[in-house]
């Protein structure tokens, strides 16, 4: 039997698993990928994880701003209802008067009566009040027959308005307004003053009541005393509350209202006198024995209290939908300033980036500037080798050759003529070979204006000697203003461009030949184009490596200077040799732009489509 502990320990020694090791390789892989991205790709997700929470921070102010301006609108729109609700409750009480004084044989008012009952219609028809509806269109399909009738039935209506009005307040957040100031004005808005009223309604009613022959009884005169009361100790102080308070906290939030401060002390003054007037002659004529007050005075007394009620509530209506405007607009500038400073961010944050990707880049290029010296450098060294030592070495062998072709006896012609073929394609080579090491030691000889001079002269010098009778139509087009190469770079390109000529001259067969020379802001183009037989797409794919094209040449020095050499051919149809480079490695002394303040050069996007299209 095999032991378990054995077969565990078996199990550990042979090493980690192969989680263990995709673990590890997917650390590894983590860890080595911000080694091989581009630098662009490194500032993008720097940038990404930078601006990610600088994103979320003013996702949340923006979103809380407009949570903010959700909530006021939807206040405001409960504060217009609300001021048509007050309208309705304000006819309702002056309906239910003029009808009693109807039904006690007072006809005067009955013009005014109807026309507070088409105001109710009005009212109740932009209103979403069913029930409050019905009960109207009853009370008027069916007038009371009593006073008590009538006094019930506009009972009954006001107490659906005010459930109206609570319903309201509850419906539309008013109730729960998270400011001091707005609060204290809904506050006395929506409940201080409609119950002052309703006292008030009611004290004006059974005054009405003795006044139209009624005697005046002691519980009615006690009646009187409560409703004194009831305004006297508990409504003003709740009125003298509310509107201090909201007068205090309005310098708190969203600045001063000016309509605040100057016209709701004039109102609480006049209010105050109405009701103090009205509870003093309340209080008169509830005295036992009875004052010379009458019940007809007492009557008009409660209607100029309740008047002024009705105009006190209604311009702390008015001056909450100011409060509640004010807010909204200054949400507004809070929520776009937010935006304007998180764009303001953003940009800085993009104009440092662009900053540290311009210094970056600078550095790579002076990197590069050094690597590409270094090897031209190395190159000059090795000519120079090749020119004092190598190449003075076979020059010192040839007399050797001659001297030997001498002594051969007279019969061997066969022998005699082949050394003396071997020693004068060996004599070329050599002089070859010198003029390519001149060449590699000389220094450029030509501006970098004078470039497509340069390529025009070496194109004629290459179609003379191809064919001195005909030569093969040649042309170079320069588009773009011609900048100032680096000097180094220059003479690659030179070369290269030089070497793609060659080609084209000696092996392609062409009718026509041209280099076109193409000056933009992001790139530095070269073509040469042809229109011969073409390249086998066998040695195109082999980059060239078993033909006499030198194609992998051209393609190391391309890579030397930084930049990308492509191939087009086709069989029959001719050659195109493109080198592109950008213009921040190639441009001695590139124009400098802010950002991109500027026109771009319309052959630069042209140029990059032709070369998707081809690729």
């Amino acid at each position: 039997m095999v032991d378990s502990s054995a077969t565990r320990k078996q199990i550990r020694s042979q090493g980690p698993s192969s989680s263990q090791f995709s673990r590890r390789s997917a650390r590894s892989l983590i860890m080595a990928l911000p080694g091989h991205m581009k630098i662009a790709y490194k500032l993008l997700v720097f940038s990404a994880v930078l601006a990610l929470p600088i994103i979320l921070l003013l996702y949340s102010v923006v979103s809380g701003y407009d949570e903010g301006i959700r909530y006021t609108r939807k206040e405001l729109e409960g504060a217009r209802r609300l001021e048509s609700l007050r309208q309705m409750a304000e006819d309702v009480r002056v309906h239910q008067r003029l009808d009693y004084l109807r039904l006690k044989g007072d006809l005067r008012w009955e013009a005014q009566r109807k026309q507070a009952a088409e105001h109710i219609d009005e009212l109740l028809a932009s209103e979403a009040a069913p029930e409050l509806a019905a009960r109207w269109q009853q009370l008027r399909t069916r007038p009371a027959a009593t006073p008590a009738e009538s006094v019930a039935a506009h009972q009954q209506l006001a107490a659906g308005v005010r459930d109206l009005v609570l319903e309201l307040g509850d419906s539309s957040g008013l109730v729960i307004d998270p400011e001091m100031d707005s609060y204290y004005m809904m506050e006395l808005a929506v409940t201080i003053l409609p119950d002052a009223q309703a006292i008030i309604a009611n004290a004006a009613m059974l005054a009405n009541e003795e006044a139209l022959g009624n005697p005046v009884s002691e519980s009615n005169r006690l009646q009187f005393a409560i409703y004194a009361d009831a305004l006297e100790n508990s409504t003003l102080p709740q009125v003298r509350h509310a509107v201090e308070t909201s007068l205090r906290e309005d310098r708190h939030f969203h600045g001063v209202s000016e309509s605040l401060q100057q016209n709701l002390r004039g109102l609480l003054s006049r209010y105050q006198a109405a009701l103090a007037t009205c509870v003093e002659q309340m209080r008169q004529y509830s005295q036992i024995p009875p004052s010379s007050l009458t019940a007809e005075q007492l009557a008009a007394v409660a209607d100029r209290a309740a008047q002024a009620g009705w105009d006190f509530q209604r311009a702390s209506i008015v001056e909450l939908q100011v409060l509640l405007n004010k807010r909204t607009s200054d949400l507004r500038w809070k929520r776009a300033a937010a935006l304007g400073s998180g764009i303001l961010c953003a940009a800085t944050l993009l104009s440092l980036l662009w900053v540290a990707h311009q210094f970056r880049l600078r550095q790579l290029a002076h990197q590069f500037n050094l690597t590409l010296e270094a090897r031209v450098s190395e190159r000059t060294r090795i000519a120079r080798d090749l020119h004092d030592a190598l190449l003075q070495s076979f020059q010192a062998v040839l007399p050797l050759f001659q001297a030997a072709i001498y002594k051969l006896p007279e019969g061997a012609v066969e022998a005699r003529k082949t050394l003396e073929l071997a020693l004068d394609r060996t004599s070329e080579a050599i002089g070859e070979a010198r003029d390519a090491v001149i060449e590699g030691l000389r220094t450029s000889t030509f501006e970098s204006s004078d470039f497509a001079t340069a390529i025009r002269t070496i194109g004629d010098e290459l179609a003379l000697a191809e064919n001195s009778q005909t030569a093969t139509p040649f042309r170079v087009l320069v588009e773009g203003t011609p900048r100032v190469l680096h000097a180094i770079l220059r003479d690659e390109i030179y070369r290269l461009t030089a070497e793609a000529l060659r080609n084209a001259f000696r092996h392609a067969a062409a009718r026509n030949i041209e280099v076109e020379i193409r000056y933009d802001e992001k790139y530095f183009r070269v073509r040469v184009r042809d229109d011969g037989k073409g390249i086998s797409p066998d040695v195109l794919r082999a980059d060239g490596r078993q033909s006499q094209y030198g194609l992998p040449g051209m393609q190391e020095r391309a890579e030397l200077v930084g930049g990308k050499l492509t191939i087009w051919s086709e069989v029959g149809n001719g050659t195109e040799v493109e080198l592109t480079i950008p213009a921040s490695t190639v441009y001695a002394r590139p124009a400098r732009r802010f950002w991109y303040f500027g026109k771009k050069s319309s052959a630069t996007d042209h140029d990059v489509q032709e070369t998707k299209e081809r690729e």
